[in-house]
């Protein structure tokens, strides 16, 4: 299985990369999502470290073949993120319609361990230094979002709240996202924005400039 935590929740972007089956919703303890501060280079937009005490939202999808985990590879590790093992009894289903054994399955991840050393060292939201960090990607958001309305209003909400570093400049360019292959509507912008908006300020304190 591969954890998805980010635009592999997103069924169309998943199978951008490679047709897979169905995707089912998990809750992975003692890990951490955050956006990524470099930008330098090929530097990816976010990823999950092991941290204690914290949570990641996201879907599970079984590999079926060694193709299709070449597929995910092709895709993730050119950016600098690490395929590695999560253990099963971190992995708290979201659904009925799948039983996870250690005996049996195997969990991996693409992680970005290169965060851990951002998370060690915290900035005050009010600072200069935060508010220049790098912008957040609008359109790698709406692909994440879109992936996360799949499973319903709450879970799109958590993913906001188990995400850390939000910011307040954002690259606003769209129009990755208005590709018809990924399918988002004008309603569903709205839908996102407002709660982005909502939940940013909410559990994280900050909100982006064009959101106010």
């Amino acid at each position: 299985w591969i954890f998805g935590f980010g635009s592999l929740i997103n069924t169309l972007s998943r199978q951008l990369s490679y047709k897979t089956g169905k995707a089912y919703p998990v809750r992975v303890h003692n890990y951490k999502r955050r956006w990524n501060r470099l930008s330098e280079g090929m530097e990816p937009k976010m990823g999950i470290i092991p941290v204690a005490n914290h949570t990641v939202n996201g879907v599970l999808f079984e590999v079926s073949d060694l193709d299709m985990l070449g597929a995910f590879d092709g895709r993730e590790l050119k950016w600098g993120y690490t395929r590695t093992q999560i253990c099963i009894k971190h992995v708290q289903l979201l659904c009925s319609e799948i039983q996870l054994t250690e005996d049996t399955d195997v969990i991996e991840a693409y992680q970005l361990l290169r965060l851990h050393e951002q998370d060690s060292r915290p900035l005050d939201i009010h600072s200069e230094a935060y508010m220049n960090l790098r912008a957040n990607p609008q359109c790698y958001i709406d692909v994440c979002m879109k992936g996360c309305m799949e499973f319903g209003a709450e879970f799109a909400q958590e993913f906001i709240q188990t995400t850390y570093d939000w910011r307040y400049k954002w690259n606003l360019d769209r129009r990755k996202t208005a590709k018809a292959c990924l399918q988002i509507t004008n309603n569903e912008y709205e839908t996102i924005d407002a709660m982005l908006k909502k939940y940013i300020l909410q559990y994280h304190s900050v909100v982006p400039q064009h959101l106010v």
